[in-house]
C-alpha cells in the first residue's frame, strides 16, 4: 500500500459561547488523534477521532477525513472511501485534500476510473497546483498508454513541485522515450538523478538505457524503461 500521510489540522478562530464547550472537546480529541497518528499509532488515532465526532459541527469534516486516513493505513480501504466521501459532502465538494486521498484509496481498490475522477477534482480545486494529484493522474494515463495526457500531467507536477520532484522527471523521461524523443528523455533522467542525489534507482537504469538507445545498442529496449511510483515531493 502506498503511504498516505495527509492528516488534516483545524485551527479554531472564533466561536459562540454556546458551542464553546463542545467545540473544545472536539478540538481536544482532534489534537489527541493527530498526535497518535503522527507517531504511527493509527488504531489509537482512529478512536480519538471517532470520539471527537460526538462534539461540535465545525470539526466534523476534518474528523471524518482523518478517520478515513486511519482506515486507509489500517487496511480498511472501503471504509476509508466512505469517510472521505462524507468529509467531501460536509464541505460541499470543496475539499481538495480529501479528493486526493479518495483517489489514492481508489488506486488501492484498482478502480482507475474513479481514481482519475478524484485526482482531476483535486487538481481543479487547487487551480492546477496539486502536484501529487497531477503525478498520480500521470501514472494512470501512462499505464493506460495515453502518453500525451501522461506528459501533460507530469509536466504540471514538475511545474508545481519545483526542484523537489525527481519521480516526475523520471516518468516524463519514460514518456518522451515512448514517443520517440530519446534526447529529451535522457535530459529528464539526468535531472531526476540530480534532484534525488543519485538515489532514484529507476532513473539510474533509465539513463543507462537511454544512452544505449541513443547509440543504437541492439540490446537496449524502450520497454525496459521504468516508471517511478515515488510520488512524494522530496525535501529541499
Amino acid at each position: 500500500m502506498r503511504k498516505l500521510f495527509y492528516i488534516s489540522f483545524l485551527i479554531l478562530l472564533s466561536l459562540s459561547a454556546v458551542s464553546a464547550q463542545t467545540t473544545d472537546l472536539g478540538q481536544m480529541f482532534l489534537e489527541r488523534g493527530n498526535r497518535a497518528a503522527f507517531s504511527g499509532n493509527y488504531e489509537r488515532a482512529l478512536n480519538e477521532y471517532k470520539n471527537g465526532l460526538t462534539f461540535g459541527e465545525s470539526q466534523k469534516a476534518v474528523l471524518h477525513y482523518n478517520v478515513g486516513v486511519c482506515y486507509y493505513h489500517l487496511g480498511f480501504t472501503d471504509k476509508a472511501v466512505a469517510e472521505y466521501k462524507t468529509a467531501i459532502e460536509l464541505k460541499k465538494g470543496e475539499y481538495n485534500q480529501a479528493w486526493y486521498s479518495l483517489g489514492m484509496a481508489y488506486i488501492q481498490l484498482r478502480d482507475s476510473a474513479n481514481a482519475k475522477t478524484s485526482f482531476s477534482k483535486a487538481i481543479e480545486l487547487s487551480e492546477g497546483k496539486d502536484a501529487n494529484a497531477s503525478f498520480e493522474l500521470g501514472m494512470l494515463s501512462a499505464k493506460e498508454g495515453d502518453y500525451k495526457t501522461a506528459i501533460e500531467n507530469f509536466q504540471r507536477a514538475i511545474k508545481h513541485g519545483g526542484k523537489r520532484f525527481p519521480a516526475s522527471h523520471n516518468n516524463l523521461g519514460v514518456m518522451c522515450a515512448k514517443i520517440g524523443n530519446l534526447a529529451e528523455a535522457k535530459r529528464h533522467f539526468e535531472i531526476a538523478l540530480k534532484q534525488s542525489n543519485g538515489g532514484l534507482e529507476e532513473a539510474v537504469s533509465n539513463l543507462q538505457l537511454s544512452q544505449n538507445l541513443l547509440v543504437l545498442d541492439s540490446s537496449a529496449s524502450i520497454a525496459d524503461l521504468k516508471l517511478s511510483a515515488k510520488n512524494r515531493l522530496q525535501n529541499n
